[in-house]
């Protein structure tokens, strides 16, 4: 018995599809690969933030800004906690951080920014580095804390015990 025209057309048209679509996830597989690669590089820490060189800056921003309520130490070893996913590095430096602030808080200091610095130690206190890696690892930034490189700001996350 032989096929109906119409069943044969069907069938070719079915394999044409069939083709078209895998050569489409193919390259999509390829391009999202290769995207997220790139964009993995992009989220590395620059090299000059583990340098114990201090940054230069172009001009100098007014007092509202997290450096001069917290010190260029602090926003660094900050900034380095925000992007890495290395345990122990974050380890040293969240140890770095809460001897800046006992420093810091020690000195004769404005009120505002003792609160600031009063803060930040809460945060480094209860600094969850189990959650931090996790979240690092699968949506490459971590909810604990947030660096806002236009604003020269962080957003930190206290999380309850």
């Amino acid at each position: 018995m032989t096929p109906y025209p119409h069943e044969i057309f069907f069938t070719q048209l079915m394999v044409v599809l069939v083709v078209i679509l895998s050569a489409g996830v193919v390259i999509a597989f390829v391009y999202v690969g290769i995207f997220r690669r790139k964009r993995e590089e992009t989220h590395e820490a620059p090299s000059t933030l583990f340098s114990n060189q201090a940054p230069i800056l172009n001009k100098p921003k007014k007092g509202s800004s997290m450096t001069d309520k917290l010190g260029q130490k602090i926003v660094n070893y900050m900034i380095e906690v925000s992007v890495s996913e290395n345990r122990a590095l974050i380890e040293d430096r969240i140890k770095k951080i809460l001897a800046e602030c006992e420093k810091l808080s020690s000195q004769p200091i404005p009120k505002e920014n003792k609160e600031i610095i009063s803060t930040v130690a809460l945060w480094a206190k209860q600094f969850n580095i189990d959650r931090h890696l996790r979240e690092m690892k699968m949506l490459k930034f971590s909810t604990q804390i947030v660096y806002d490189k236009a604003h020269n700001d962080f957003k930190l996350m206290i999380a309850g015990k």
